[in-house]
């Protein structure tokens, strides 16, 4: 098969609390963009906790992966590798353009994410006192290593670098780039509500950060209760689910925001497909994605909107 232009540039993100298979639905996508499109997915991640995840797409060369936790120079690395920039045999970073640079079979980037990227930053940020509007908060010595905190500039400057690596990224010239990121909570973005969504540094970001993705997709842990006819007791059973549009927290009614992007007349013919449910039981980011490229294949208008009108 061959792979179809996107429709406009734009990532997509993934999130969730730790355990709810952001990096297993990433590695979904890249076995998807082999098989279908023989092309190769780069991992961009901030730390090697999803690796025993894409372990064997690693060992195949299906996936190619770059860990930049430990980079002398996080910010730099991260804004040169999400416009394209990778690390030649040597290790050195290079332009998209030079002949070492490769990348012509790449299908798919998997930024695993944003939530770990902030991390990073707000660490070298303190690590290296940088100045911006303000001195570091505080310093101190122990023993014979200064240390240093943090100040409201970092967070700021954090959030607005990140953003900024999301649009840069958002350019690459291949089929899906995915975001992925924890499940915080932050403030929605005018109102000041309570919300849900990526856990980025500071609380601004995780309300707004919606407006910086095409789909959103949200992981979760459903807990439904069953009775156990021989005993009477209450078991709790715990699956999956990929949720495709907003829903609220059970008790606290905190919303969390999700959305995929279908063309507007075929809204009802997507929704009929998931069956009318918000999410996918058992999650699966590649029948989705194979869903949304058959709506996009089938609809001439270039204009898309939410599917949270097809409910």
């Amino acid at each position: 098969m061959t792979l179809q232009p996107r429709a406009r540039f734009v990532a997509d993100a993934l999130y969730g609390n730790t355990g709810c298979g952001k990096t297993h639905q990433c590695a979904i996508a890249a076995r998807r963009m082999w098989d279908k499109f023989g092309k190769r997915t780069r991992l961009v991640a901030g730390d090697t906790g999803g690796f025993d995840t894409m372990g064997s797409l690693v060992d195949e060369g299906i996936v190619i992966p770059f860990v930049v936790a430990n980079d002398p120079y996080p910010i730099e690395t991260l804004d040169k590798v999400a416009q394209g920039y990778w690390p030649d045999d040597k290790g050195f970073l290079v332009s998209p353009g030079a002949p070492s640079a490769g990348g012509q079979d790449i299908g798919l980037y998997v930024f695993e994410g944003l939530t770990s990227f902030g991390d990073i930053m707000m660490r070298h940020l303190s690590h290296t006192k940088k100045r911006l509007s303000q001195d570091p908060a505080y310093t101190y010595v122990d023993g014979k290593t200064e240390f240093s905190g943090t100040n409201m500039s970092y967070y700021g400057e954090i959030q607005n670098r990140i953003y900024d690596f999301v649009v840069k990224s958002s350019m690459l010239p291949v089929e899906r780039v995915i975001w992925t990121a924890l499940e915080g909570r932050g403030e929605e973005e005018g109102t000041k509500s309570p919300t849900y969504g990526p856990s980025i540094v500071g609380k601004k970001s995780t309300g707004k950060a919606g407006q910086w993705f095409g789909n959103m997709i949200h992981l979760e842990m459903l807990v439904t209760e069953v009775a156990d006819p021989a005993t009477k007791q209450i078991n709790h059973l715990q699956r999956r689910v990929m949720y495709i549009q907003p829903h609220a927290d059970v008790i606290a009614k905190i919303p969390f925001p999700a959305k995929v992007r279908v063309p507007f007349d075929k809204a009802g013919e997507f929704s009929k497909a998931m069956g009318g449910q918000p999410y996918m039981d058992p999650p699966d980011l590649g029948k989705l994605y194979d869903l949304l490229e058959s709506m996009k294949g089938a609809a001439a208008p270039k204009e898309a909107i939410s599917a949270t009108t097809a409910k």
